[in-house]
């Protein structure tokens, strides 16, 4: 077959017949075997490349006081500088730290060497009194404030450790450390990468759920983009709700408020002014999670409410993409608002008579209101065998 295959080539070829031919491919195939190779010496280049300049930070970090800053890079076009801190946790050691363990799930990253959290928006909540707390935490600081609820004298204390990003951490962003705030959700982040193709530092505010975010290296003009589906938390909230009763006090939070992956959300997602919906809407605008578009103007404090991208299931804490009539892709139930129908549908539909509309036989089963008219006694052979019988019991009786 191979013989005839090339016989049939070399005969559709004009002026050249099978050695040519095969001369002719061996030469083509070397040559792309050749430019494949050096690609991949190019790229495992710049790999070692990378991994030297993360080697070189760590090592400043360690001979540096880790207070002050280890690398400063100026961005074009404006007098900021850009500050970095290395991180202090290596993931190696990840499973070994107690606290709130931060995980992405669906991470993309394209012209990146190496990534890590610069911001971090969190929703939070006071251990003691269950007030809400929004916090802004960055790199290389810490938030420590009093509780502004009345009654409450805790000392609110937040910390976040940051991990570094590579191909061989894909999903580790970091820790939470603390005993006085439970880390209920995560808005917004920022992050600080390098560019794989001249290694400088370029920052990318503002990741969102489910949207890309892209910007431009200012040395190289390399495009840099990052996308993530979802941030996981993971840690001990229920032993830290169980140590916050000191002595005749008790915490008023009785129940894990975090949005976790497998459990209910509160009210199974519904609110007061849509009960019969079960999810939570993710807003883009300020990245948080509310059961409608009415809490979310009550509480967010948003100028506007644009479309939701992503909803949470009530059943099962699933993150998914938006959609309007189709169930939860985990746990397959039914998430949005009910369709209401005026027909009975096999008992599917419909099931109050009253609602039920007019043209359906199943109205008016089991009632005593008319079902059909009785004209038909009143006329007709039925009116004139009746007539028939009634003469007949009146002669009997005569």
């Amino acid at each position: 077959e191979k013989k005839q295959r090339w016989i049939m080539i070399g005969k559709s070829v004009p002026g050249k017949d099978v050695k040519q031919c095969i001369n002719r491919f061996n030469k083509i195939r070397k040559q792309v075997v050749e430019q494949k190779q050096r690609q991949n010496q190019l790229l495992e280049e710049k790999l070692k490349a990378v991994a030297m300049q993360m080697q070189t930070l760590k090592t400043k970090t360690k001979l540096k006081n880790l207070s002050e800053p280890t690398h400063d890079n100026k961005t074009y076009g404006t007098e900021t500088t850009i500050k970095f801190h290395m991180p202090r946790i290596d993931e190696s050691d990840f499973d070994k730290y107690q606290g709130v363990k931060c995980l992405v799930d669906g991470l993309e990253i394209s012209g990146i060497g190496w990534a890590c959290i610069r911001n971090v928006n969190v929703q939070g909540m006071c251990i003691s009194c269950g007030l809400s707390l929004d916090i802004e935490i960055n790199e290389s600081s810490e938030y420590k404030e009093w509780c502004a609820s009345k009654g409450c004298s805790k000392l609110l204390h937040l910390k976040f450790e940051a991990l570094l990003l590579h191909n061989q951490n894909l999903s580790k962003l970091g820790i939470f450390d603390s005993s006085s705030v439970i880390v209920q959700d995560i808005a917004k982040i920022s992050m600080r990468c390098s560019c794989f193709e001249c290694a400088k530092l370029a920052v990318v505010v503002n990741l969102v759920r489910g949207k890309a975010s892209e910007t431009i290296c200012h040395d190289c003009h390399s495009r840099i983009r990052i996308l993530y589906q979802n941030i996981n938390l993971q840690g001990e909230t229920k032993q830290l709700l169980a140590s916050s009763k000191v002595g005749n006090f008790k915490s008023k939070v009785k129940r894990d408020p975090r949005i976790v992956p497998g459990n209910p959300l509160p009210n199974e997602g519904a609110c007061k002014h849509y009960r019969k919906s079960h999810r939570w809407l993710r807003f883009p605008c300020c990245g948080k999670a509310y059961p409608c578009d009415v809490c979310h103007e009550l509480e967010s404090g948003c100028d506007e409410t644009p479309w939701a991208r992503r909803q949470i299931c009530g059943y099962c804490s699933k993150e998914q993409p938006f959609s309007k009539d189709k169930p939860c892709i985990h746990c397959g139930k039914s998430i949005g608002l009910a369709k209401f129908t005026s027909h009975w549908e096999g008992g599917k539909g419909q099931r109050n008579q009253a609602k039920m509309s007019g043209k359906d036989s199943k109205k008016y089963t089991n009632s005593n209101l008319k079902t059909s008219s009785n004209k038909a006694k009143r006329v007709g052979n039925a009116k004139k065998l009746k007539d028939i019988e009634m003469k007949k019991v009146s002669d009997q009786k005569a």
